[in-house]
């Protein structure tokens, strides 16, 4: 955020380059690890500023959503969970 962009644009940067090092990983004949890891990163990092730009729109205080995060991924690690529970449901 030093460039004083916004998180909607930070988020399409980030989307945009996730979206083109996917196609690159589709297209690649053979593993490259360095593209690999590039979309590995690209992806953490656009989802991480996705999660962000969602928290800083609905605003809940950290101590109002980790009860919700812990509970998703108790049912998520323990295989209680299925496709039905989303992160629209927090």
């Amino acid at each position: 955020m030093t460039m004083n962009l916004g998180y909607l644009v930070g988020t399409g940067i980030f989307l945009s380059a996730l979206v083109v090092l996917v196609v690159l990983q589709i297209l690649a004949k053979k593993f490259h690890p360095f593209l690999y890891w590039a979309t590995i990163i690209a992806l953490t990092t656009a989802g991480t500023v996705r999660r962000q730009n969602i928290w800083d729109s609905w605003g809940p205080d950290l101590k109002e959503s980790w009860p919700h995060l812990g509970l998703i991924f108790r049912l998520r690690f323990f295989g209680v969970a299925s496709a039905d529970v989303r992160w629209s449901a927090v």
